[in-house]
């Protein structure tokens, strides 16, 4: 086993995992917070899956670029941006806007944390791999929401979103750290470009 991988799985994804998971279950709840009707949270939630769409179809094009994991880094820090943003509970319009930010470079970030993952295991670790990913991911979701619940309850959503976005920058720089110290960064050929299209 790659042990850029293991320490990615150890550290990196479950901060990344906690940093998204104490905010997305509550996003309706947040803009209920800021007085928006229910007609109206509809219509940005389905603005944001037209924002993860256009950020899934342009993730290829950075990973060939940047690389996949600089391109990975780059998503998660403005997946940070994004909840810092957030944090500030800024006017309707600007609210919005954060949002669908947020929830593009969050999304985006998914296709090359699956390609880098796979490249960097054999052929007959892929299957477990791939389920020890989900169980870490889900693992850290639950105990975000659970946690995040009861902080929102206790300080707001100001405080609680400023922290989500510090786990996201940490993880954004763990994740850096971690594979770069163990192995040299691959740069996106096009099979892996193609996997996360």
């Amino acid at each position: 086993r790659d042990w850029s991988v293991t320490g990615v799985q150890t550290c990196a994804l479950p901060i990344w995992n906690l940093a998204t998971g104490s905010f997305n279950p509550f996003a309706n709840v947040y803009f209920a917070h800021l007085r928006f009707p229910a007609q109206r949270i509809g219509s940005v939630f389905s603005g944001a899956q037209v924002a993860q769409l256009a950020g899934v179809l342009m993730a290829p094009m950075i990973f060939r670029k940047a690389g996949l994991v600089t391109g990975i880094v780059w998503m998660m820090a403005a997946t940070a941006i994004g909840l810092a943003g957030l944090s500030t509970q800024p006017t309707a319009i600007t609210a919005v806007l954060v949002y669908a930010w947020y929830m593009a470079f969050q999304w985006m970030s998914e296709p090359g944390l699956n390609a880098l993952l796979m490249s960097r295991v054999t052929e007959r670790e892929r299957s477990g791999a791939s389920a020890l990913n989900y169980m870490v991911a889900f693992s850290a979701q639950a105990v975000a929401a659970l946690a995040a619940g009861r902080l929102l309850a206790h300080f707001g959503y100001g405080v609680v979103l400023a922290g989500s976005a510090l786990l996201a920058a940490g993880a954004a720089g763990l994740f850096h750290a971690f594979v770069n110290s163990r192995a040299a960064e691959p740069r996106a050929t096009p099979s892996i470009v193609a996997s996360t299209s």
